[in-house]
């Protein structure tokens, strides 16, 4: 069967045309924009309302991160420069620190040295005593000595 023998078996009403408007359509037609409407009222707005809420939120938190990411980078700015000047102070507190000792270890050695020497001194000065005194002794038994090996060598004539 060709093309043309099928058409003339179709019933009259399709070979008009494609579309026919009549009241059917009408009522279709009614009845798409009320489904649109009643749609638009119960799915589209409340969706495209929760979208909106969720770009709000979303940018929303966005900003907050934003802010709490410069306020963190502030105040870790601020950390560093105040670690910085602690150390800077520790470290000139250090070196006081270690000045003070070490000129107390110079006062230290130097009253040291001052009392050795005093001892040294008071040590020679003990022995150069001592040893005056072991001469003059000495002297003395020496004396003593030759006197008596003189009686003894030659008596008394």
């Amino acid at each position: 069967m060709t093309t043309t023998e099928l058409a003339a078996r179709l019933p009259e009403y399709t070979r008009a045309g494609m579309i026919d408007l009549d009241a059917t359509m009408l009522v279709v037609l009614v009845g798409f924009i009320g489904l649109m409407v009643l749609l638009k009222g119960m799915l589209f707005d409340p969706y495209l309302q929760l979208l909106e809420q969720r770009r709000a939120r979303t940018e929303g938190a966005t900003t907050d991160a934003a802010e709490l990411g410069a306020e963190t980078k502030k105040l870790t700015e601020e950390l560093s420069a105040a670690l910085a000047g602690a150390r800077e102070a520790a470290v000139a507190e250090r070196d006081r620190l270690r000045a003070e000792a070490k000129a107390e270890e110079e006062q230290i050695v130097a009253a040291a040295r001052e009392r050795a020497q005093g001892i040294l001194s008071r040590a020679q000065a003990q022995v150069t005593t001592d040893l005056s005194h072991a001469e003059a002794e000495l002297e003395r038994r020496a004396l003593e000595l030759a006197a008596a090996m003189r009686q003894r060598v030659m008596p008394e004539a």
